[in-house]
């Protein structure tokens, strides 16, 4: 069992690091930045669709 705690390790930080993401995005749509983060923005939603 000792394998597996850096596995969960390491989906927890990606987890925290794609709610952190989506957190940016949703408050740049909100105060209108995200013009400036299109590209960013569809780099987000294609990595969305490839995790789930």
């Amino acid at each position: 069992m000792p394998q597996l705690m850096p596995l969960n390790w390491a989906f927890s930080s990606l987890m925290v690091s794609f709610i952190l993401v989506s957190a940016c995005v949703i408050y740049s749509e909100k105060t209108g930045l995200l013009s400036m983060e299109n590209s960013f923005f569809s780099v987000v939603n294609k990595s969305e669709s490839w995790f789930w």
